[in-house]
């Protein structure tokens, strides 16, 4: 196939995002560069991806700078990666240029504004407008980013409407919930979203456990701290987790059972902490001011 197809060389470019082989792409740019071949939209909307997923997002705006016409695509793109960088006020900047394009924000579009938006509570209840004008609510992604968003706003109320009336829910957005109520300290919330969530059938990682024992700890809640360990011991690919073994550890001691504060340094930090007698949980009890 001959080098001067525009689709080989969008192929050629496209091959490079896996390896992060930037070194590849800047020579496929060249090659396109000095073939004409510039003003070709899905060529230039390639370069702006390639060059962002590899890390220079420096160069992807010069691209994207010099587009004559912009589609979709490439506005998701530019706006998403400034928002992975945590660069949200440029993220912002573009948008507000993306609004005088005539273009209307898709679900791929909406999602990182609302990351961006954290801060913003305006524009965020804005962008949910949005949501709701353009029909996205049946959006798993677009509805998880709305919970998260009103959740890292410390708006719990929103964030639960949202989520109530969301027609389908993934772990990632129950998880979202359940921490949200953590932080906010509204436990019992979180423990009631929790046992819904088994309720569902929803498969629960290594998120959400930690988040429900923090909770059962904080309400003094034993009995539901040993059914998330017994579900920890049942799911043994959590066994080597330190994240859930250092809240289960943390939930027995704030509900004085010492025994399974015993257990939990046994089987979750052996290699830290070794064999713990009685006396020495009880220093630890004491030094972590439980």
């Amino acid at each position: 196939m001959s080098h001067k197809n525009p689709l080989y060389l969008s192929c050629l470019l496209r091959g490079c995002l896996p390896y992060s082989a930037i070194s590849k792409a800047k020579q496929c740019h060249a090659q396109i560069q000095v073939q004409g071949l510039l003003p070709r939209i899905t060529l230039q909307t390639d370069l702006v991806l390639v060059y962002a997923r590899c890390g220079f997002l420096h160069h992807a705006r010069q691209v994207f700078d010099r587009m004559f016409h912009r589609n979709m695509h490439s506005w998701n793109i530019i706006i998403a990666s400034y928002v992975d960088k945590s660069l949200y006020y440029d993220a912002l900047l573009i948008f507000r240029e993306f609004n005088t394009s005539g273009l209307r924000p898709d679900h791929y579009t909406l999602p990182p504004l609302f990351k961006a938006s954290v801060g913003n509570i305006c524009l965020g209840v804005t962008c949910h407008g949005w949501v709701v004008r353009l029909g996205y609510d049946g959006y798993v992604i677009v509805g998880s980013s709305l919970v998260e968003f009103y959740v890292r706003c410390g708006a719990m109320d929103e964030a639960k409407w949202v989520f109530s009336n969301m027609p389908f829910r993934d772990y990632v957005v129950w998880n979202v919930m359940i921490s949200g109520y953590g932080r906010a300290g509204f436990y019992a919330h979180a423990m009631n979203c929790f046992s819904e969530m088994l309720l569902n059938g929803v498969k629960i990682d290594y998120m959400t456990v930690p988040s429900v024992l923090n909770a059962c700890g904080r309400e003094g809640d034993l009995m539901k701290g040993k059914e998330v360990h017994g579900y920890v011991v049942k799911s043994f690919m959590f066994d080597v987790d330190a994240a859930i073994g250092n809240a289960l550890i943390n939930t027995y001691g704030k509900c004085g059972f010492l025994q399974g504060l015993r257990k939990g340094f046994q089987e979750y930090a052996p290699c830290e902490f070794g064999y713990m007698d009685h006396y020495d949980i009880l220093l630890w009890d004491t030094r972590k001011g439980i």
